[in-house]
């Protein structure tokens, strides 16, 4: 007699839609894709050993995984982490998740260094610095060995750190010299860039015009003075405004000189 057999025995192989499903005389169904359906003989009568029947049980359920992995990819690019972690929030288990790496691999629709090198090309084009574009690498989820592969385009940050260098010298010029240096460095190492582009950057900046540091300490006398006149008289005054004027970074001497000789901008 057939259930003599230790094996699952094939009772019927019905078709719907793009899967095929075989049931099974114990009443167990495996509903296959036309794909893993044809990968081997089946027919109604066939004997299926328990372990090989386990293993295409695993493969049936492990098909959707793998055409989610292809449709994902067929919308954008994605590193391998952020594949596997999409595949295990939608409840995956490890060895479905490898096999649809692996698939994916073949079909060469997973390739992490051409994707970083896109991503590097794009971060140097906003502007970005080595440091920041490493961060923004991680924060995709390009593991750290891939990342310390990288290499930026020396010619891209040349270029890119000196228009900014330009642009944030015209931002802060309302500043003293001193103050908007430092702010133009910190806003430079915000962006990721390295205190030797940095300083590269910054000697080929034009020469300081002095009536513009002049100007802009005469403005900011006037700001001390709203600030404290009404609260302060006489030589505590004068110590409130020069303090102030000092954290502004402007020299000591040019301060006491423009507040005994009044600036008249001419």
């Amino acid at each position: 007699m057939p259930y003599g057999n230790t094996g699952k025995i094939i009772e019927s192989i019905t078709s719907k839609r793009k899967q095929i499903i075989i049931a099974f005389l114990s009443g167990e169904n495996l509903t296959l894709s036309p794909d893993q359906f044809t990968q081997d003989y089946y027919y109604v009568g066939k004997v299926i050993a328990a372990k090989e029947f386990q293993e295409i049980q695993l493969a049936s359920q492990t098909q959707p995984f793998i055409d989610y992995g292809f449709r994902l990819l067929s919308k954008g690019r994605y590193s391998e982490y952020q594949i596997r972690e999409k595949l295990y929030n939608r409840k995956a288990i490890k060895p479905q998740v490898d096999e649809v790496i692996d698939r994916l691999k073949q079909a060469h629709l997973i390739d992490d260094q051409s994707l970083m090198k896109d991503w590097v090309q794009h971060f140097q084009g906003k502007g970005y610095g080595e440091r920041l574009i490493k961060e923004k690498l991680f924060e995709k989820k390009f593991s750290a060995a891939l990342i310390q592969t990288m290499v930026i385009n020396e010619e891209i940050q040349e270029e890119k750190v000196n228009l900014l260098t330009l642009q944030l010298q015209q931002k802060y010029k309302h500043l003293s010299q001193r103050l908007r240096l430092e702010t133009i460095k910190r806003r430079l190492l915000e962006r990721g860039f390295n205190a030797k582009a940095i300083a590269a950057s910054l000697l080929k900046l034009p020469q300081e015009n002095p009536a513009l540091e002049l100007a802009n300490l005469a403005e900011d006398i006037k700001k001390a003075k709203r600030l404290y006149e009404k609260r302060f008289k006489g030589f505590q005054l004068q110590e409130k405004i020069i303090n102030f004027l000092m954290r502004k970074g402007y020299n000591y001497s040019i301060i006491k000189r423009l507040l005994k000789e009044p600036y008249h901008g001419d």
